[in-house]
């Protein structure tokens, strides 16, 4: 089973995709979980201790890995065939406005292929905090004439997910989270960051892009994540509506944790 979890940067995707991971896990389901990370999310437990030394590690780390990953696909091209037709085919329909984005997204979306290959062959519930929703949105983002026709198209081509959810809150409020995380991030991390204008404008896209899902006829489950203790209550309802479809081969004893790195797609 895959659940896909999309919405505007700052909204607490991965926030989420914790905490339902975290519940289903207490409820004795076998997860992965698949996540996109920002350097500051991904510093060790004793990282005060090096204020510098670990946050420099981190971008190091986010800058080269996708360079590695790309290389092995590179390597291994029968591998990723199909991968390798999702993304172009996205990319076809549309195309960013620059070069760097181009590869940038081209990239993500590969590895993204993949990993939702790997996770569509799995007895495991699979949860992305974010996935092809979140990257049809970039894409848009970065295409300089996208309307509904070419979004369409984009929308058929992605695979879908078992389960789909949507979070969302004031945009007073990821403006105030998003002020929040810049605090804590450093010249070279916000250089990797969407720049300001750019998340102006997602939360009407976003909603953009739901009415669009609705209309097709996909199911959507709607969270408002600016109250967080209706949020928790979320996290449970969304748990019981998960093993309400589930079937035998996805119910199991133990947990096993997974991610992937997803730092070569802009967080929209």
């Amino acid at each position: 089973m895959i659940v896909e979890i999309f919405g505007p940067q700052g909204v607490g995707k991965t926030t989420f995709a914790r905490a339902l991971a975290a519940e289903l896990q207490n409820q004795h389901q076998n997860v992965d979980l698949v996540l996109s990370y920002r350097p500051a999310e991904r510093l060790p437990t004793d990282s005060r201790k090096h204020p510098i030394s670990a946050p420099t590690a981190a971008v190091a780390i986010r800058l080269v890995r996708p360079v590695v990953e790309l290389l092995t696909m590179t390597f291994h091209p029968l591998a990723y065939r199909n991968d390798l037709s999702t993304a172009a085919s996205l990319l076809k329909v549309l195309p960013p406005k620059n070069f760097l984005s181009s590869v940038r997204l081209s990239q993500y979306i590969l590895r993204l292929s993949h990993s939702w290959h790997m996770a569509s062959n799995s007895s495991h519930i699979t949860l992305f905090d974010q996935a092809f929703i979140q990257a049809v949105c970039s894409l848009v983002l970065s295409h300089p004439s996208a309307d509904e026709t070419l979004i369409a198209r984009a929308l058929d081509i992605i695979p879908k997910p078992d389960l789909l959810i949507q979070l969302d809150a004031s945009p007073d409020i990821l403006a105030a989270r998003l002020h929040n995380r810049q605090r804590f991030q450093g010249p070279v991390e916000r250089m990797l960051e969407v720049d300001p204008a750019t998340n102006s404008e997602e939360h009407p896209l976003f909603e953009y892009l739901l009415g669009l899902l609705r209309k097709r006829g996909q199911p959507v489950t709607c969270i408002n994540s600016s109250d967080p203790g209706s949020l928790d209550d979320a996290v449970r309802e969304t748990a019981e509506q998960i093993k309400m479809v589930l079937r035998p081969p996805y119910q199991t004893s133990h947990a096993l944790w997974g991610n992937l790195s997803s730092e070569g797609l802009p967080h929209v």
